[in-house]
């Protein structure tokens, strides 16, 4: 009875564990993503002046 709770514990924590990476990894494309654009628009509006 226990073995059931401590593997659907492991199961729980084993998917969150990727939810959570998942997560860190998206925010992370996306501050480059922000950023690279960022700097694309700050370099056409130098050039631009």
């Amino acid at each position: 009875m226990v073995k059931g709770y401590y593997l659907m514990g492991s199961v729980g924590l084993i998917s969150s564990s990727f939810t959570v990476s998942k997560v860190v990894r998206d925010n992370q494309e996306d501050e480059d993503n922000y950023n690279s654009l960022f700097q694309d628009v700050v370099a056409k509006d130098e050039q631009a002046h």
